[in-house]
């Protein structure tokens, strides 16, 4: 059976070192982010 839609799953080790790449070299725009709570990661 062919797969006709997959979906990424992106594991991140370092949010800063992954957005500056994802920003930077594959010019992907941060639109939003989302917080559990106030003063925890994205």
């Amino acid at each position: 059976m062919p797969i006709e839609n997959g979906i990424p799953i992106l594991r991140i080790f370092d949010y800063r070192n992954t957005i500056e790449f994802l920003v930077d070299s594959l010019r992907f725009e941060v639109v939003s982010q989302q917080h559990f709570e106030e003063n925890t990661p994205a």
